[in-house]
């Protein structure tokens, strides 16, 4: 049986922030550039029928854009008087909680997949791991594992039910027993991936090149928004704000 973690006890860190001398407010991104450079992100909502800007919003580049959509949509739905059914979303939104979130407003959120770095056996994956029960899973080779813990990272471990099961095995790593790990929001993941490979979800993802991206594209090559000509977010702000202003008008 799955327990409930205590509550953890809270500890200052020091945490090491990157300034820009000339902007305080820009932060160090290394999206497009392996150096990195100083930058702030565009958090744009588009309607997909007719690709007017809803909202556009400007952070530093480490703002992640899970962290303020619901915010922006919140923002929207004051704005036009109601919310949207429907959103699609790339890779960098990819979080168990703000679909949860969504889940709980009725938004129907179709998330492009994040795919993380492996580096386990090709043979072995996690995806090929089937559940027998609901503290049970057998892995390709035959072996049951079973709940062992939950760790403070959001995950589910499961184990070898007996021990040394893993020994020579061509997936295992030395002679240890491999540690199987399941997210605590797996069934939201089961729920996001369903939504994706969907009929809708293929459609509407189909369309993100003509709406969103199109809308960012013409404002870099068309309007000058590839580079800011101000300092301080507030400044950015009303570049990004007129700038949309005047996509909008030319619709």
């Amino acid at each position: 049986m799955k327990k409930t973690l205590a509550p953890k006890a809270e500890k200052l860190e020091a945490k090491k922030i990157i300034c820009s001398v000339t902007d305080p407010d820009a932060r160090l991104s290394v999206k497009h550039d392996p150096c990195g450079l100083f930058a702030f992100h565009d958090h744009r909502i588009v309607d997909t029928l007719h690709n007017f800007i809803l909202d556009a919003y400007v952070t530093a580049a480490t703002v992640p854009g899970h962290c303020i959509l619901m915010e922006r949509i919140e923002r929207v739905e004051h704005r036009v008087g109601y919310s949207p059914k429907e959103i699609v979303l790339d890779a960098g939104y990819y979080n168990a909680r703000l679909a949860r979130e969504l889940e709980r407003k009725g938004i129907l959120a179709y998330m492009s997949y994040r795919r993380f770095h492996r580096k386990e056996h090709p043979d072995c994956r996690s995806v090929k791991f089937q559940q027998v029960t609901d503290d049970v899973y057998a892995c390709p080779f035959g072996i049951k594992f079973t709940y062992s813990t939950s760790t403070r990272s959001g995950y589910h471990e499961y184990k070898p039910a007996v021990k040394g099961s893993c020994v020579g095995c061509p997936a295992a790593k030395g002679a240890k027993d491999r540690v199987f790990r399941v997210s605590v929001h797996q069934d939201i993941y089961e729920r996001m991936r369903k939504q994706r490979l969907s009929m809708r979800g293929e459609v509407l993802r189909s369309v993100r090149p003509s709406t969103i991206e199109r809308s960012f594209a013409e404002s870099k090559e068309l309007h000058g928004l590839r580079f800011t000509r101000y300092r301080g977010v507030q400044q950015v702000q009303i570049q990004i704000w007129i700038t949309a202003m005047i996509q909008n008008l030319k619709k």
